[in-house]
């Protein structure tokens, strides 16, 4: 599910910004489900890029979540929810 998540995503530098910060077993699994040249352009763009603001880091994690969300509406994949989510 998460490939298909990341093929939707064709901005290497929207990827690279919302990677900033995150822990490194979920940078990990964003990693492996890419390929290995996307994953070298990724990287490469994170060493590239100077600071950036929390407000892009936020920016582009929403646009990965909305991403998400639409599949999962689509039926594509499903994303996960607690016991809360279900009442």
């Amino acid at each position: 599910e998460m490939r298909m998540v990341v093929s939707h995503i064709n901005d290497d530098e929207l990827m690279a910004t919302a990677l900033r910060g995150v822990p490194d077993d979920l940078r990990r699994v964003f990693f492996n489900s890419l390929s290995q040249n996307r994953a070298a352009d990724v990287l490469e763009e994170m060493d590239r890029r100077g600071p950036i603001s929390l407000r892009e880091i936020h920016e582009a994690r929403s646009y990965i979540l909305s991403v998400a969300r639409k599949l999962d509406e689509e039926g594509k994949i499903v994303i996960k929810k607690t016991k809360d989510e279900y009442i």
